[in-house]
């Protein structure tokens, strides 16, 4: 007697082997359904994650940038009230390093517009 022969032997008569064959396999393939929506669940967990971080990261930027700003403001109206040269180390400071963290905000942006693009087109 073949596998094939003894399975058509034992489902064949009442039906119930055949349901829980047929309920078996329902079952398992749920349990597949559910772990793969568990791994795409996680994937855009982890993803969301990497975003904040960038967020976090380009705020972090501007309040630098701003304080930046502010400390070549103060100076400059330190000079202008006192006429003394050394309100003006902040303003010379800021002709330095805010052109290079304006540049890299800039270049965050492009990549923040790169990467809504390319989900926008993956959306569609």
């Amino acid at each position: 007697m073949t596998f094939v022969q003894s399975l058509r032997t034992r489902f064949s008569g009442d039906g119930i082997g055949l349901r829980m064959l047929v309920f078996g396999g329902a079952s398992f393939v749920l349990l597949v359904a559910a772990g793969l929506a568990a791994l795409d669940m996680a994937n855009r967990a982890a993803e969301a994650e990497r975003w904040i971080i960038h967020t976090m990261d380009v705020r972090r930027g501007a309040r630098v940038l701003l304080v930046q700003l502010l400390d070549a403001e103060t100076g400059e109206r330190g000079f202008l009230l006192t006429a003394n040269a050394k309100f003006l180390e902040p303003y010379d400071r800021a002709l330095t390093t805010v052109p290079a963290s304006s540049a890299a905000d800039t270049s965050v942006a492009v990549v923040i517009a790169t990467r809504l693009r390319r989900a926008n087109l993956r959306k569609r």
